[in-house]
């Protein structure tokens, strides 16, 4: 073996032996520390460090950032497996951002604080009637409600005592990005509106999914938060 052939074998084996990333809570000045999903899922993408990639839906970010902060410790690098799932779920077609916040709120309503409980139904009722009439345009004024009915919605499920709280969230983020048409699943978001399940069948399926259990949150959502919600 010649120098050259050594010089790559020792790469190789020096870049398999460094450790993949480490995802923690809240967002990072920079990634020496370690990163959220979100922003792994940036530089995954190409993009800067940000806990608000591009490529990626602004209600799937909005979801995932709110499972990363909540998820316990030993978990949470489980999340790694979606990164690749992520990027190119960012799509203006109204439906979809509508059926992502009806399926986080199905997954909530069950669960949710009575300070957030009246908002979900309100919003759920909106979005029944949207989608019961047709489509309609969506504003940048009505994507940032949005976001902030499945922050509220994802943090209510997030703060429940549940028999699987980890397991329980993790399925939202999954059930969240089959209907973003999210790539690891070899669909676009264009084609998720199609495959989503009617409302009246996303209710069937979820009922009786989650089991909450008597007494307080065995857990708070406490973290270094990210940023505030535009």
């Amino acid at each position: 073996m010649n120098v050259d052939d050594e010089a790559s074998t020792a790469t190789r084996g020096a870049d398999r032996a460094k450790p993949g990333p480490v995802l923690s809570r809240g967002r990072h000045p920079d990634a020496e520390p370690g990163v959220c999903l979100m922003e792994f899922t940036a530089l995954l993408a190409g993009e800067d460090l940000t806990d608000r990639p591009i490529c990626v839906h602004p209600l799937v970010a909005a979801v995932a950032r709110v499972v990363n902060d909540a998820v316990s410790d030993e978990v949470r690098d489980e999340l790694l497996a979606l990164g690749p799932a992520l990027p190119g779920t960012t799509t203006d077609v109204p439906e979809i951002a509508d059926r992502i916040t009806l399926t986080v709120i199905e997954a909530a309503l069950p669960v949710a604080l009575p300070i957030w409980a009246p908002r979900l139904r309100r919003e759920r009722r909106r979005i029944l009637r949207r989608l019961g009439h047709g489509e309609s345009p969506s504003t940048p004024h009505r994507m940032r409600s949005e976001e902030r009915t499945v922050t509220f919605a994802a943090a209510s499920l997030a703060v429940a005592r549940t028999e699987d709280p980890d397991g329980e969230l993790i399925r939202l983020l999954d059930d969240v990005l089959a209907v973003a048409g999210g790539t690891a699943r070899g669909g676009r978001a264009g084609d998720a509106v199609k495959d989503s399940p009617h409302p009246d069948q996303q209710r069937a399926a979820g009922s009786g999914r989650r089991h909450v259990l008597a007494g307080p949150a065995h857990r708070r959502w406490s973290h270094r938060p990210h940023r505030a919600d535009q």
